[in-house]
C-alpha cells in the first residue's frame, strides 16, 4: 500500500471533505492547494498523479491528530517516531482515542483476529 492508498483510505472512510484535509495539513503547518490535494488523491494511473512522500503524510496525519485531539507540544529529548505501518497505524489510533480493545474490534471486523494477549 503506498501512502497516496493511506491517505486515499482515510479520507472515504472517515468522508473528509476537502476543505477539512487542507485545514487538517495547515494545522501541522504544511500548506496544500486544493489542486495538489486532488493529485495527491489520484490513483497512480490517472493524469496528474502526485506521489505522496512520508513527510506529507506525516504532517496530514499530525494535523488529523490536532485537528480531533488539539495541539499537545512535544516535550524535549521525544523524537518523532518513524513513519512505518506501526506510526501511521499508531497516529490513526491516537486521532480517534482508539483504545486497545478498540483497535482489537476493528481488526476482527477486517478478518485480522488477534488476541491481546
Amino acid at each position: 500500500m503506498t501512502q497516496n492508498d493511506v491517505l486515499r483510505k482515510i479520507r472515504y472512510a472517515l468522508n473528509i471533505p476537502d476543505p477539512t484535509m487542507i485545514e487538517m495539513f495547515r494545522l501541522a503547518g504544511h500548506n496544500v492547494e486544493l489542486s495538489r490535494l486532488k493529485d495527491l488523491l489520484k490513483k497512480e494511473e490517472e493524469p496528474g498523479y502526485v506521489a505522496c512522500t512520508g513527510k506529507v503524510l506525516g504532517s496530514f496525519l499530525d494535523g488529523f491528530i490536532i485537528y480531533k485531539r488539539g495541539k499537545k507540544e512535544r516535550g524535549p529529548g521525544q523524537p518523532e517516531p518513524p513513519l512505518n505501518n506501526n506510526g501511521i497505524l499508531r497516529k490513526i489510533r491516537i486521532a480517534l482515542e482508539l483504545k486497545e480493545d478498540d483497535m482489537l474490534g476493528i481488526l476482527k471486523l477486517a478478518g485480522t483476529d488477534l488476541s491481546s494477549s
